[in-house]
């Protein structure tokens, strides 16, 4: 599974000023909701905060992994958020989170989408020079072709 099968530019934005997970959450599960992704924000919205109570979705410099699996999930997505500002979010490293990207993962999969979701992004996060650049990429098509690319893009 590539990341340009889940990750699609409507659902890219950049520098929104959302100052609490809260926020976050509300405003990626309306933009999965408004781009056809889930067909029910709340039911969608509520297994994403079950998921987060389990364990910390916070990784390391900046970047939060939250995800949720539920019924309401049309299709296999990400949405993703760059904040304006850092936000408080329990991480691995202790360090507050601007980088987000949200995974809607279909309750009745078969196959390992979920593990296939989180090793691809994961794939292209592992490269520190991707997750430096997170912060300067200008456009949804520059934040695919970044990830796409691991970093590889000058």
């Amino acid at each position: 599974m590539k990341i340009e099968e889940v990750l699609n530019e409507n659902s890219i934005h950049l520098d929104k000023d959302l100052t609490s997970k809260k926020e976050v959450f509300d405003y990626l599960c309306s933009s999965l909701y408004q781009n056809g992704m889930i067909s029910d924000k709340n039911a969608f919205q509520e297994k994403v905060y079950d998921r987060e109570a389990l364990s910390v979705t916070g990784l390391i410099d900046g970047v939060a992994i939250p995800h949720g699996v539920s019924d309401a999930v049309n299709q296999p997505s990400v949405a993703f958020v760059r904040t304006k500002k850092e936000i408080e979010w329990e991480s691995i490293d202790g360090k507050k989170i601007k980088y987000i990207f949200l995974l809607a993962i279909p309750n009745n999969t078969k196959d390992d989408v979920h593990i296939k979701m989180l090793s691809e992004l994961a794939r292209s996060l592992m490269d520190q020079n991707v997750i430096s650049k997170l912060e300067y990429v200008e456009t949804a098509d520059e934040l695919l072709n970044l990830l796409k690319k691991g970093g590889s893009q000058s």
